[in-house]
C-alpha cells in the first residue's frame, strides 16, 4: 500500500514496510538527511531525526552540542538540588529582593508550580511551557536544562539527530525495568532514593537503541548542561567512560547507570510524532 501527501512543495511517498521515507522532487529521489526538519512528514519518526543537511560528523556534533550547552548556560539557571553560586546569583534581577536562602525557597515554589503546569501535557507543550517559564524563573534542574538544550537543537535547521535520554542508578532488575519503564518508574523509582538524570545525545546513529550507549554511534556526543558535560560517547572504538564517570559523580552513585528514552516519562499524551520523542529501534 502506498500513500502520498504534498507538503511544502515536496511529494512524500511512503510504502508501508519501507524503513525510510523517500522524497520525490522533480522526479528525483532525495535522501531525508538533506531535507529541513519542517519539511519532513510528522508520521516518519526516524526521518525527523536524520541529519538535516549535515554529515553527522563528530566535529560537527561537538560544535552543535557546545552551542546548545552555551545557550543554556547563558540563561543562568539555578537548580533546586545544587548549591547556588553567590557571584552568579548577584547577576540576576532577584538579588535586590532576595537573600540566597529566600531565593532557594522561591526556586522550590517555582518548581512545584512548573510541575503542575506541565502535568498531563504532550511533550511539545511540556517543552513550550518549560521554555516560557524556566528562564524567567532562573530555575532549572537536569530536566529543564536538557529540555532547553533539545529545543535549541530542534530549532537549528542544521542540527543533527538527537534524543532526550534518562539515566537511572540502582536498577536491580533491568529486565523488569525494560518490560515497562513507566510502570517500573511509578512503582519503584518515583518516591525512592534512586538517582535519575536527563540529558541529550547529539548525532545518534539512525539505528540507535536509546537503552544501549554502545549503539549510539561513534559520531554521537553527550550534551548535559546540568552536569557540565559535552563529550563524545566514544573514545576510539570503545565507549568513553569519562562522561559516564562524570555523570555518576554528579548523581553521587557508584552503581552502573541504566539508560532509556526520557520522552515518555514527560508526555502524558504519548505523542510519538513529537520532534523530541524518538524511540529508537
Amino acid at each position: 500500500m502506498i500513500g502520498s501527501v504534498n507538503l511544502n512543495g515536496f511529494n512524500f511517498v511512503k510504502e508501508k514496510n519501507d524503513k525510510q521515507t523517500k522524497v520525490i522532487n522533480n522526479n528525483k529521489i532525495i535522501d531525508n538527511n538533506l531535507i529541513p526538519l519542517a519539511q519532513i512528514p510528522s508520521d516518519s519518526i526516524k526521518a525527523r531525526f536524520l541529519s538535516f543537511g549535515c554529515n553527522n560528523q563528530l566535529a560537527n556534533n561537538l560544535k552543535l552540542a557546545q552551542e546548545s550547552f552555551n545557550y543554556v548556560k547563558d540563561l543562568n539557571l539555578f537548580s533546586t538540588n545544587k548549591d547556588i553560586d553567590e557571584d552568579s546569583f548577584k547577576k540576576t534581577r532577584f538579588a535586590e529582593d532576595y537573600s540566597i536562602n529566600d531565593f532557594k525557597h522561591k526556586l522550590m515554589t517555582d518548581r512545584v508550580f512548573l510541575d503542575k503546569k506541565r502535568k498531563g501535557t504532550s511533550i511539545d507543550d511540556f517543552v513550550k511551557i518549560t521554555a516560557q517559564c524556566a528562564p524567567s524563573m532562573h530555575m532549572g534542574n537536569c530536566t529543564e536544562n536538557a529540555i532547553l538544550a533539545a529545543k535549541h537543537l530542534a530549532e537549528n535547521k542544521k542540527g543533527a539527530n538527537f534524543a532526550l535520554v534518562a539515566a537511572f542508578s540502582e536498577i536491580k532488575n533491568r529486565e523488569e525495568f525494560y518490560l515497562n519503564p513507566l510502570a517500573y518508574y511509578d512503582e519503584k523509582i518515583k518516591d525512592s532514593n534512586i538517582a535519575d538524570h536527563v540529558f541529550v545525545v547529539v548525532g545518534l546513529d539512525k539505528t540507535a537503541d536509546l537503552s544501549k550507549p554502545s549503539t549510539w554511534g561513534k559520531e554521537s556526543v553527550i550534551l548535559d548542561p546540568w552536569g557540565n558535560i559535552v563529550k563524545p560517547v566514544y573514545s576510539g572504538d570503545n565507549i568513553n567512560h569519562e562522561w559516564i564517570n562524570e555523570m555518576k559523580k554528579e548523581l553521587q552513585t557508584q552503581d552502573d547507570l541504566t539508560f532509556t528514552n526520557y520522552a515518555p516519562f514527560i508526555d502524558g499524551t504519548k505523542d510519538k510524532e513529537s520532534v523530541y520523542n524518538w524511540q529508537g529501534e
